[in-house]
Parts: C-alpha cells; structure tokens; sequence
C-alpha cells in the first residue's frame, strides 16, 4: 500500500509497504482522509513519535472504511467508521476513573499515528473497539474532524463553560475555532478570540458567532479585551502554547476566573503565576478527550448541533504531503484544516 513515512527530521517519504497484518482481532481501515495536526508537524521537525518511535506513518485524525472487520461481529465490509487513536490499558489509576485520555501507561502504548502506524496512508490497523460507526449524514470531512472537536469538546467541558459565561480563546488556529463552535453550541453569547496571523484572523471574522477577533500583537489588548468584555472574562481557553498567549489569557479574566490550557507546547515555559495568584485564577490542564466526548461530537455532528465543516480549506493528494508539511513549517501555506486523501 502506498504510505507517507517519517524517516527523520523534516523528511517525509512516499512509499511502498506491506498492508497492516490481518490478526482476525484488530479492525483494518480504508483511509478515506485524514486530517494533518499540529502534532504531526512537531514530529515531522524532530523527526520522531511520542516515544521516540522512528521510520513512523503519521495521522491520526481519520475516516474510512472498514476493509476487514477483525472481531467486530457488527462490522461490515464498507461500512464507514472513524475511530479514537488512543489504546487505554483499562487498568491503571486514571483509567480506573474513566479517564482514559491520561491513561499513565499511554506512552508504552499503541496510540495511531503516534507511537504506531497511522491513517498517512491506504489502509490503517485500529484497536476494534475504538472503532465507531458513521451516520450516513455525517460527511468524510466532517469525519475527519471529530478527533480534534473532540478535544475542543474536552476543553469546553474542563473549563465548565455555561451560556452565561464570557468566553476569550486565544489562538485562532482549529483547537481554537472547534472551542469557539462548542462555546456557541452552549449558548455563550460574547465568545471572543485572540490571533497574531492575518489569515486566521479573516477567517474567524467569518464565523457566525463570534463577537470580535482581536489581533494578539496590538499594543492596547488589554483595554480592548477590557471593553469588549465589559470588565473581564470569566473563562479563557488558550490553544496557542505561547507565553504571551497564557499571559494574555490571564490578564483578561476576572477574579476567579477559570483558565483551561489546551495548547501543548513540548519546553518550558515562563508564567507570571504572580497574575494568577493574585486573582485567584484556577488554572486546568486539558489533555485529548474522553471516550464518551469522542462519541458526544458524532452526536452533535449527526443532529446538526454542530457545524464543523467550513473548518477544512484545503485538500491535498497523499503524495502531496511532504511538500504540503514544509510549507506549513515554513508558514507559507495559508490554511485552517488540511485533509489528507490517499
């Protein structure tokens, strides 16, 4: 089958390999598309997955369908499915709670696309019982895109946001548009959203619902956010992994405000905890998303609750991708979602 390989730092390879082995366990999908995520260009640079796994197919935002069933008696051949990426041991403390996105052995685990083989490719290998069903209403873009609303879903629901809340995003990238969609599905009238990049800026301008876009580099944030908020707001999920972003997120919330980190950035970072402290801001860490959130999006998706397709502005051949994964490391590549098709 033809794949799209990481063989090193900054090098993505076309190629040839062996179809996934049929074990009669695991489910064998036909990818159909397969959304690029922040992530992948992180491992892309660094040439590596999340354990250091080398010589890696990525992808792990996909649809398809089912190729061979595996042990699911009520899968067909062609029935179209997406799946959750994640292989949580069932086992351990956070498991135990129902926590399987921050399952502790998740390293050591078979997670798509980033620790093993992923959906950059013809035909992917998913755990069967991570593998969902598609309504026929819901679109292959959409599909595509229920993994990262999925993760948007999780931030909304750790930031406890309600229709009375006064919600700030920064980063208007599409963690920060998916969270700004599930905001509106909640019925918050004043969702605001913080981005440095003139593209995304136009393009969260465009969405219906949002109450202002306000550029992260003008030197009067912080009294525009002031106004447009009328005081402060009272949640702030922050998508970028920037330290201007965080302190931004900070300044703008009121006393007691909540504060939920979504972006993930892999080094250190440097956080004025004396701003958080002295408006006893409580601070959440928001990793991936539930097994029922994961499921929650279908829904939404299927009942129209959720209008999440004019997120994807391009589409780009599997051949395509090395080219199309430098022009987004290099920023030359305007663009909001970018699916993949085999």
């Amino acid at each position: 089958m033809k794949v799209v390989m990481l063989t090193g730092p900054k090098s993505l390879e076309y190629m040839d390999v062996d179809m996934p082995a049929e074990d009669g366990y695991n489910v064998i999908i036909k990818v159909h598309t397969c959304g690029i995520c922040g992530s992948d260009i992180h491992y892309w640079e660094i040439g590596m997955g999340m354990n250091g796994k080398r010589n890696l197919i990525l992808g792990h935002e996909f649809c398809g369908s089912v190729h061979l069933p595996g042990s699911r008696s009520d899968l067909q051949a062609d029935d179209r499915v997406t799946a959750l990426p994640i292989d949580p041991c069932g086992q351990c403390y956070a498991c135990r709670m129902g926590a399987h996105n921050i399952c502790s052995k998740a390293h050591k685990r078979n997670i798509i696309g980033n620790t093993v083989h992923g959906a950059y490719a013809e035909y992917v290998s998913v755990r069967p019982d991570m593998v969902r069903k598609l309504p026929d209403t819901v679109s292959n873009k959409e599909a595509a895109l229920i993994e990262p609303a999925a993760v948007a879903l999780h931030a909304i629901t750790m930031a406890r946001v309600q229709k009375d809340d006064i919600v700030l995003i920064i980063g208007g990238g599409p963690i920060g548009l998916l969270s700004a969609l599930w905001a509106k599905a909640v019925g918050v009238a004043c969702i605001v959203i913080v981005e440095i990049d003139i593209y995304r800026k136009s393009f969260a301008s465009s969405l219906p619902g949002i109450t202002a876009v306000v550029d992260g580099n003008d030197p009067d944030i912080r009294k525009k956010l002031k106004s447009i908020s009328d005081g402060g707001f009272t949640v702030a999920i922050e998508t970028s992994a920037t330290d201007a972003g965080i302190h931004t997120a900070g300044m703008a919330l009121t006393p007691k405000g909540r504060l939920v980190l979504a972006g993930i950035n892999f080094h250190n970072q440097l956080v004025s905890t004396l701003l958080l402290i002295a408006k006893e801001i409580t601070q959440i860490g928001s990793m991936g998303y539930t097994v029922s959130e994961f499921d929650a999006v279908i829904d939404a998706l299927e009942s129209k609750v959720l209008d999440i397709a004019p997120l994807v502005t391009h589409t780009v051949m599997l051949e395509e991708l090395p080219y199309t994964m430098t022009k987004l490391y290099n920023k030359s590549f305007d663009a909001i979602k970018i699916l993949v098709v085999p």
